[in-house]
């Protein structure tokens, strides 16, 4: 398969505010931050062909892209190379060794990394203009996770710690509100566990203990009662930010 990057009847605006930086090394107030449309899945991508002049019928479209997605899996996890008109996937083994081991380090495991091509990274560099639109009414935010176990902004490990940086996160509420503020790990489900304990609490940053037991995809949900701009003040109401994206959990052994 080929896309043709060279094709020029196609152009791309996406919509971008200014939000406050909220990394400790930040030089200036502000960050560009693109406001998304809506996360589409498999079934969406495929009833959008029509808005840029594709005609495969989206039913085919959705079941090549199931099948392919399925294929990409098994080949990866059998150790080939995938290299794609948009990005390149392999295994990572970490760690360093004697060269007399049988297995991994302890605590390690095969780790999947992605990478988008050379061609793919300036398609977007050449055909997408950004429109800035102002500052950003800023309800708070999640800008930014570590986990402490693998040092990823893409992963969190189940029993360990996690740094989350952004925009009004001091969690704290009045005395009756207690049961319900908190960070909290959320399920597509809606599954709800809440994290054991944390151990900064500040605006710009948060680190909490993960529950050993979390398993799977979670959305990150931090649920206070504090302002954005006072955080010593409390509001009449509680406010919820929650993580643009799901996170992959490790089970505690990567």
């Amino acid at each position: 398969m080929v896309i043709d990057f060279n094709v020029n009847d196609t152009t791309h605006k996406i919509v971008v505010k200014f939000t406050p930086a909220f990394l400790p090394n930040a030089k200036k107030g502000f960050y560009v931050k693109p406001v998304f449309r809506t996360e589409l899945d498999i079934h969406g991508i495929a009833s959008k062909a029509s808005v840029y002049n594709i005609t495969i019928p989206p039913k085919v479209i959705e079941e090549g892209l199931e099948a392919g997605m399925e294929l990409i899996k098994y080949l990866t996890a059998d150790g080939f190379k995938i290299k794609l008109p948009l990005f390149a996937i392999n295994l990572r083994t970490p760690g360093e060794y004697s060269g007399i081991e049988t297995q991994l380090a302890d605590g390690l495991s095969l780790d999947v990394r992605i990478q988008p091509t050379n061609e793919f990274r300036n398609y977007i560099k050449e055909r997408v203009t950004l429109v800035i639109d102002g500052i950003e009414k800023n309800n708070g935010m999640i800008g930014l996770i570590r986990d402490e176990a693998t040092d990823s902004a893409d992963s969190i490990t189940a029993g360990d710690v996690l740094d989350i940086y952004g925009i009004g996160l001091k969690t704290d509420g009045a005395p009756e509100n207690a049961h319900l503020t908190g960070v909290w790990f959320v399920t597509p489900d809606g599954i709800r566990q809440r994290a054991k304990r944390i151990i900064i609490n500040r605006p710009k940053m948060l680190k909490v203990l993960i529950p050993a037991d979390l398993q799977g995809l979670n959305y990150i949900e931090v649920v206070t009662q504090t302002s954005v701009t006072n955080p010593t003040l409390f509001l009449k109401y509680l406010r919820t930010i929650r993580s643009e994206v799901a996170y992959r959990t490790n089970d505690g052994n990567v």
